[in-house]
């Protein structure tokens, strides 16, 4: 941890030294955690601490270190702005296939993130790559296309084959925000997924095609917010012998404001099914109930009940997670 502090206080220092309007920020994370299925624990999910600045009026940066439990580089990207219709990224930083994935840690609506995210995606959900991004006229048109290594943060292409991701994102009216993203790569080790680290040790699994597609709905009207995602995954080992997986998942998540800027109520319902071949206890639905109090503008408290049912074989895994947001 300490390397890492370290590392990461020379290159802010460093980047201050040359860049313009540099910023420093931090946020934190203390949660409680308690259910039947596992011990009543306080933890501190996340330290991250935050470094951004402007070299000139095209080129910009970001460094962004998790800092909780095991050090972690996540974000380190250069930008450049050729216009509004042309940025080229490159570096480490989030892939561009989901917007619930792509919203920040602390401006999301519930405090963990859909499941199949966590499931179907890369660790962090971000890579190593370079990506290409814009917005045309009146920001009602983005898009983003990027190739990346396809081994996760932090490391190196492990098989020489690159993950190739593309997103496009539409506001036809000014309260609908509507996006679509593909993915795919071959695989000729197991890709930085839970979903593909299962995968790879079944038999015929030692190389195979992957490809996701994904699609988000959003609305939002006053303190009123509609959030609906979907996901699928097909996997198909190079051995034709060898049958392929396909994976999916969705969510719904509601949102308002009981008290303006206040006190928001949540609500989530989502399912993850990582093998549509079978019916077992990896098929997953919860339902989530959760409420955020803004005591403060940096300070936000959530509260979060999670029920957890199981196809087959179920257990009595309900979670109750109440976590305390502070940055600075």
């Amino acid at each position: 941890m300490k390397k890492l502090l370290s590392l990461c206080l020379v290159l802010g220092f460093c980047a201050g030294a040359f860049a313009e309007d540099v910023k420093v920020g931090c946020y934190i994370h203390s949660r409680f955690s308690a259910g039947k299925a596992e011990n009543d624990s306080f933890a501190i999910k996340r330290a991250r601490v935050k470094f951004t600045g402007n070299l000139d009026e095209r080129f910009s940066f970001q460094l962004l270190a998790e800092t909780a439990v095991t050090p972690l580089l996540l974000d380190a990207y250069m930008e450049c702005k050729m216009s509004d219709a042309l940025k080229i990224k490159t570096g480490q930083f989030k892939i561009p296939l989901s917007a619930e994935a792509l919203a920040s840690a602390t401006k999301q609506d519930l405090i963990n993130k859909y499941q199949f995210i966590s499931q179907m995606l890369p660790s962090t959900c971000r890579d190593i790559g370079v990506m290409a991004s814009g917005e045309f006229p009146e920001n009602k048109i983005s898009y983003s296309a990027g190739v990346f290594n396809g081994s996760g943060p932090n490391a190196a292409d492990n098989d020489g084959n690159s993950f190739y991701v593309a997103r496009l994102t539409a506001k036809p009216l000014a309260k609908i925000k509507a996006g679509v993203g593909f993915a795919g790569s071959h695989e000729t080790v197991s890709g930085d997924s839970k979903i593909e680290t299962a995968l790879i040790a079944t038999p015929g699994f030692a190389s195979y095609e992957k490809q996701i597609a994904q699609a988000d709905l959003e609305f939002k009207q006053g303190g009123i917010s509609l959030k609906a995602e979907y996901i699928a995954g097909n996997y198909s080992p190079d051995d034709s012998t060898i049958k392929g997986v396909n994976a999916a998942g969705f969510g719904v998540t509601g949102s308002y404001f009981v008290i303006s800027k206040k006190l928001q109520a949540s609500a989530r319902y989502e399912k993850y099914d990582p093998d549509d071949s079978v019916t077992d206890k990896k098929d997953v639905t919860w339902t989530t109930l959760g409420l955020n109090y803004f005591p403060a503008g940096k300070v936000k408290l959530q509260a979060n009940y999670i029920s957890k049912k199981e196809a087959k074989n179920e257990v009595d895994n309900d979670t109750l997670i109440v976590q305390l947001q502070y940055c600075f």
